[in-house]
Formats: C-alpha cells, sequence, structure tokens
C-alpha cells in the first residue's frame, strides 16, 4: 500500500498538480486577505455611524433631562431624577469621547478609548439597574447582556495589557488564520479543496488511462484508497506549507498579533485566540476531509472536473440558502454534515449539537462516503457499467 501511495504522489508531483495546489491556495489566502480589509473597512464605518446615532440619541435624552431639572425647583425634584439626568449625561461624554477618538487616528490612544467604552457600558448598566433606561437603545441591539459582554471585553484588554486590533478583522497573521474558517472564506476554502480533489481523481479519466489502472494485479480496494490518500496528502500538505509563504503578507504589514487576544462568541462569552484556534481547527480539518471525501466519490462517478464541480456546486448552493432562510431551526440539519460549511458557529457554541458529536457524526460520514467509494469502484466495469 505505501509503494502505491508513493507512486501516486510521484504522479502528482510529475503531473504538476502540487504546484496547481500550492498556487490555488494562494489565490485563497490573497481572497481571505482583501475580504478582510474590506470586511474591516465596513465594520469601522458601521461603528462610527451605530456611535453618532447612539450619541444623538444619549445626548437629546440628556439635554432633556437637565432642562426639567434646571427648571425644577430642588424641593420638588423627583427621587433620583437629578442622579437619572448626571447618569445619561456620563454616557453622552463617554459615547462622544469615543466616537472622536475612533475618528481621530492621530488622539488615538488604546487605553483612553477602552476606558470610555467602559464607562458607556458601565453607565447604562447602573441606569438600568437603576430603573432610568426605559430601552432608548434597544434599535441598535444593547441589551443588558450585550452591554456586560461590552464591559468584560474592554476590561480584557487592561487586564491582559493588549493593545485592541484596528477592527475584528484586522489581517495580522493570527486573526488572519482565525478568519479563514469564517462563514464565506471557509465556504470558499470548500469549493477549493473539492476542485484539487477532483483533478486528482479525474485526471485517470481526462488521459483514459483508468482502463490500464484499474486492470492491473493489484486490487481495485488498495488502488482508489492510494489515490485518495495521496490526493488528501497533495491537499493537506500543500495547505500549510501556501500559508507559510503568504503569511509573509500579514506579517509585514500588520504584524504577528496576539494569541491572548479575546473574542466574543454568540454565546457572549469572551474567549482567547487560543482558545477558540483550538476549537475550530481540528473540526475545520475534518469538515474538510468530509468534502474530499464526497468530492472524490463524485468524480469517480461523473469521471470529469466539470460535472464533479458542478455537482458539488449545485450541493453547497442548496445548502447555504437553506440556512440562510431557515438557520439551524429544523433539527434534521444539526445532524447531517453536509451543514457544517460554518465550523465556527459549531466552536463557538451558536450551533444546536455541541461540538463531540458533531464531530463524531463528521468522522463518520467522511467514512461511509470513502467506503460507499471504494464499493463503487470494485462493482464498476472498465466501462462504466456494474461488474457482475
Amino acid at each position: 500500500m505505501k509503494k502505491i501511495i508513493l507512486a501516486e504522489l510521484r504522479k502528482s508531483w510529475r503531473g504538476k498538480r502540487v504546484l496547481v495546489a500550492f498556487a490555488a491556495f494562494l489565490c485563497f489566502f490573497s481572497v481571505v486577505y482583501v475580504n478582510c480589509l474590506q470586511k474591516g473597512k465596513a465594520y469601522e464605518d458601521d461603528l462610527i455611524m451605530q456611535l453618532h446615532y447612539q450619541n444623538a440619541i444619549v445626548s437629546t435624552r440628556c439635554g432633556d433631562l437637565m432642562y426639567t431639572l434646571q427648571n425644577t425647583p430642588v424641593e420638588k425634584e423627583n427621587p433620583g431624577q437629578r442622579e437619572e439626568a448626571y447618569g445619561w449625561c456620563n454616557v453622552t461624554d463617554n459615547v462622544s469621547s469615543w466616537t472622536y477618538l475612533r475618528q481621530a487616528p492621530e488622539y488615538f490612544d488604546w487605553h483612553n478609548t477602552n476606558a470610555y467604552a467602559i464607562g458607556r457600558a458601565e453607565t447604562l448598566l447602573a441606569l438600568m439597574d437603576r430603573g432610568y433606561y426605559h430601552d432608548e437603545l434597544k434599535g441598535y441591539g444593547i441589551t443588558k447582556k450585550t452591554l456586560e459582554t461590552d464591559r468584560a471585553y474592554y476590561r480584557y484588554f487592561e487586564a491582559q495589557d493588549i493593545p485592541p486590533y484596528t477592527t475584528p478583522y484586522e489581517p495580522n497573521l493570527l486573526n488572519f488564520i482565525l478568519q479563514m474558517f469564517q462563514h464565506d472564506t471557509m465556504l470558499l476554502l470548500i469549493v477549493v479543496v473539492s476542485l484539487l480533489m477532483a483533478d486528482q481523481i479525474c485526471h485517470d479519466y481526462d488521459s483514459d488511462t483508468y482502463k490500464a489502472i484499474y486492470s492491473q494485479p493489484i486490487s481495485r480496494k488498495k488502488l482508489i484508497i492510494a489515490k485518495v490518500s495521496a490526493a488528501a496528502a497533495v491537499i493537506l500538505l500543500t495547505l500549510p506549507a501556501a500559508l507559510a509563504v503568504f503569511s509573509v503578507v500579514p506579517l509585514s504589514a500588520y504584524g504577528m498579533g496576539s494569541s491572548a487576544y479575546p473574542y466574543i462568541v454568540h454565546t457572549y462569552d469572551v474567549v482567547s485566540w487560543t482558545w477558540l484556534l483550538q476549537r475550530i481547527l481540528p473540526f475545520s480539518l475534518l469538515v474538510i476531509l468530509f468534502y474530499m471525501t464526497v468530492a472524490a466519490l463524485l468524480a469517480s462517478w461523473q469521471k470529469t472536473i466539470s460535472n464533479t464541480m458542478l455537482c458539488i456546486g449545485s450541493l453547497l448552493i442548496l445548502i447555504y440558502f437553506l440556512i440562510r432562510i431557515f438557520g439551524y431551526s429544523i433539527p434534521l440539519f444539526s445532524w447531517i454534515p453536509f451543514f457544517y460549511i460554518y465550523p465556527m458557529e459549531i466552536a463557538a457554541h451558536d450551533f444546536t449539537l455541541d461540538l463531540l458529536p458533531c464531530t463524531i457524526l463528521c468522522m463518520a460520514g467522511s467514512l461511509v462516503f470513502f467506503l460507499l467509494h471504494i464499493f463503487i469502484i470494485e462493482k464498476r466495469d472498465l466501462e462504466g457499467g456494474v461488474r457482475s
């Protein structure tokens, strides 16, 4: 078996498919990098706009309360009236100062910016606790839970003495690695590895050498195991190799980043980069492996790259729109590995099932499709029919 796998690897090298895989991953990383820059710019613009809207609301609230307070004799003030007015004015000061520093890079100081962000969260929480907050900022997704998360998030920077990134999408090396497994970029990665697997499997059919190969005095089972294993090895080895080469770009532009950097997951918990990567990387590789086994099966069935990718593309489009329309409200989706195209959500607890059962299902799915592939190859005659 080892000799057959090595022979397949040598064939991939001679056919320059290793270089093709390497180039494909470099293109993928370039897309991820540009995507990070675009998302970062959109995030910054949206944050500034949100802060301006919030500032308008809280400053109006502050002005109304102070006007009422100034025109109310001290002996006629309601209990807490002065505290409420001063509290909203404190929120206004924090929001306006935070907004100003975000817009003025020449005066930006992350310690001060954090202090204003923490002050905003703490003051709004205090107003909520005292009954002085009446959902004035509810339209901006601000709730007690989000404010508590914001406070914990910005306090984390102070405790760890870590300067915040310019945006959550800043493509420093460590953050760039994590962004590879986010939503649309993960979907693109699945397409890339499926294409590379299809190319490896379909080569024998394109060159019309499959009859000679499967007529050798070697079991078809061993041949297909060697072929799929070699193809998977090429993909899984060129991926980190291409990343090592491309890492020069994010390193030179934005630096390494911090392994202790905090991220807010969907359960509103604050977790570190290390915690998140330890969960998302192994599971993402399993999802990639699952789709590689599916692509290998479809490639042996369709025999051409174009037809194989048409099947894969149609499948992914269907899954994408089902998730967009229904989310994961249909329990059955959680039990089908095809729907694990967003591993970040599963790793961050924003999923019906926990990570462990999803991991087991993904491994089981890969094994099922791999065994089905072997079964089909063993039953097929050299003309594409079924052997008796």
